[in-house]
């Protein structure tokens, strides 16, 4: 009876835990940047500007100011810091690596009497799940006695499109596009909880893992306009339609449970293996974004983008992984908020080197109500490109950025709180014939 009252404790604690993952939604996991050095190095900012193959995912209308075929491939390494404290417990380090595709992409200029028509398709890896954290402290139940509980958590993969895209100018200064996006996506997701009962204050040891595989797919379009200003410079604007993304998700669980009080199962390991399956679907709202481009100099360009989604129309249009459909989607209105999300960007030209320095910022606000400013995703970007002869051009980008979050993670750990530091490079290479 003794260890079947244990092992309810534990499986009531995994599926907490299991519970808590399964609703958190994918469009919040991880980070999403953007693709292509130069845009990133301008922060982003980069719906009126989108000249080269990256416009087919900032602005698909851009692609109409191609008029030679692109070939374009983009590399990023990923380092992130995450440091955990709690409330009497030391400082815990993790750090991520990852160094993997950004994008590539193929751009093809269709021959017209006037105007312009550009096609192009290609790769974009939008959102990386890669991160780590961990924790642990000895906890003291009286005088003498005390117990050991750790968490470790190992996250990694993406979610990413195929994009096919195409724009066309409509008027002399007017020209539009699309993207259609065919998402994938996978994500692999493991965390382990470990007591160890040191002093015999409960009488048990164990070590719990709990592995999730999700597989993603959905279909969406972005469209695009863009509007030359002459030699003022550009505008645009986008518009991207709701992804509907369906979830495939397998579970594992394993426990091993040391009983240190019966004699009767004296250095006896138990072992518990779960696993399960959810299916669900997810669908996210319009996110609408304007932006322009300046020439404010004859070799200085300033650019600057807001994006708008009204997070509360998260909705599930399936069956959740945990509670009702309607419990879950009116949770969504009720602690879910529209962000606006800001990016700054800035590119010199210096004379005679074919050399181009830029420069950025931009902010991504959490959606949810009780979100802090602490809690925004701040970044800071610089970069430069150069001409290696007429017809190939490198790119290179640094972002830097941080932020918090907090979290409980079970009656021991409460208020825990992560600073989390982010640098990112990226380098992309661009061939034009």
């Amino acid at each position: 009876m003794r260890k079947n009252a244990i092992y309810i404790l534990i499986l009531v604690l995994l599926f907490s835990v299991q519970n808590a993952r399964g609703q958190s939604e994918v469009f919040f996991l991880g980070h999403q940047f953007g693709i292509g050095a130069r845009a990133m190095s301008m922060g982003g900012a980069f719906t009126a500007v989108a000249d080269d193959y990256t416009a087919s995912y900032w602005n698909p209308a851009g692609l109409a100011q191609i008029r030679r075929m692109e070939m374009l491939g983009s590399m990023s390494h990923f380092m992130m810091e995450n440091s955990a404290t709690v409330t009497g417990i030391a400082e815990n380090i993790d750090e991520t690596n990852a160094t993997k595709l950004n994008s590539f992409g193929f751009v093809l200029p269709y021959p017209t009497y006037r105007g312009s028509l550009v096609f192009a398709v290609g790769y974009n890896r939008v959102r990386s799940f890669d991160s780590g954290f961990s924790i642990n402290g000895l906890f003291a139940a009286d005088t003498d006695t005390a117990y050991q509980r750790s968490f470790i958590e190992i996250e990694d993969g993406s979610l990413s499109n195929w994009t096919f895209s195409a724009a066309i100018d409509v008027t002399m200064n007017l020209s539009i596009g699309a993207s259609l996006n065919i998402w994938r996506g996978n994500n692999d997701y493991q965390w382990t909880d470990e007591y160890d009962d040191q002093y015999n204050v409960y009488y048990y040891d164990y070590i719990s893992d709990l592995m999730i595989n999700t597989d993603y797919s959905a279909t969406n379009f972005k469209l695009g306009a863009m509007y030359k200003l002459g030699i003022l410079g550009r505008i645009g604007a986008t518009m991207q339609t709701p992804i509907k993304l369906k979830a495939e998700e397998d579970w594992y669980e394993r426990v091993e449970y040391f009983d240190n009080y019966d004699p009767a199962y004296a250095d006896s390991v138990f072992i518990e293996e779960y696993e399960g399956r959810w299916d669900y679907s997810l669908r996210a709202p319009y996110i609408f974004g304007v932006g322009g481009a300046f020439t404010l100099l004859p070799n200085l360009t300033v650019s600057g983008d807001v994006e708008y989604a009204d997070w509360s129309q998260l909705e599930y249009t399936s069956e959740p992984p945990e509670g009702s459909i309607g419990e879950s989607n009116r949770y969504f209105k009720r602690y879910y908020r529209a962000t606006t999300q800001y990016r700054l960007g800035a590119e010199f030209i210096v004379p005679l080197l074919n050399l181009q320095l830029r420069a950025g910022y931009f902010n991504q606000p959490l959606p949810f109500e009780d979100a802090t400013s602490e809690n925004d995703r701040e970044f800071f970007t610089a970069g430069v490109g150069m001409l290696l002869d007429k017809q190939v051009k490198l790119d290179v980008a640094w972002l830097r950025g941080w932020w918090k979050d907090q979290s409980d993670l079970s009656t021991e750990f409460q208020n825990v709180t992560e600073e989390i530091d982010v640098n990112k490079f990226l380098v992309t290479l661009a061939f034009r014939f």
